[in-house]
């Protein structure tokens, strides 16, 4: 939770330091904000595969055996 407390302020400060008269400053805060989309997009695949994927893998191994002892048995 703290990670992502952090990435929004440092969202919002890149957001801030891009002012329209520095050219310098608007192109680093362009890049922190990529750099940070792409941080909290890792973030957040993280934690879809935790929440999605984890809790039915041992229901898809449950269901594999069943369908190989379901084969077998024929």
């Amino acid at each position: 939770m703290t990670r992502s407390l952090d990435i929004a302020y440092q969202y919002s400060l890149a957001k801030r330091q891009a002012s329209p008269e520095s050219g310098a400053r608007k192109y680093m805060a362009q890049w922190q904000l990529q750099k940070l989309g792409s941080a909290q997009l890792v973030i957040y695949g993280a934690l879809a595969l935790r929440r999605f994927a984890l809790p039915s893998l041992p229901t898809l191994f449950r269901d594999a055996a069943r369908w190989n002892l379901a084969r077998g048995a024929r």
